[in-house]
């Protein structure tokens, strides 16, 4: 038995570097996964190779909402702006 089988993974930035590199392991550990990133089609990589090594996994597209966020400070904080 693996350590992590009966058990999904979320993994962002699963295209490529660490994010892909967890993921694969994740699996090989017996995890199933979703792989997000902004990059659909390189999640979509990692899931085939997690597939062909017999695991469940989805390519997920992920959106940035950096640009939409906007920080909210308490008024004791503004000045550190």
């Amino acid at each position: 038995m693996m350590r992590l089988d009966n058990r999904v993974a979320v993994v962002t930035g699963g295209a490529t570097g660490l994010g892909k590199v967890y993921a694969l392991r994740l699996a090989s550990e017996g995890a199933d996964l979703a792989v997000w990133d902004i990059d659909l089609e390189g999640a979509e990589k990692t899931a085939r190779l997690i597939r062909e090594k017999g695991r469940k996994a989805i390519g997920v597209k992920a959106v940035s909402l950096q640009r939409k966020r906007r920080l909210r400070l308490p008024n004791h904080f503004r000045d550190l702006r």
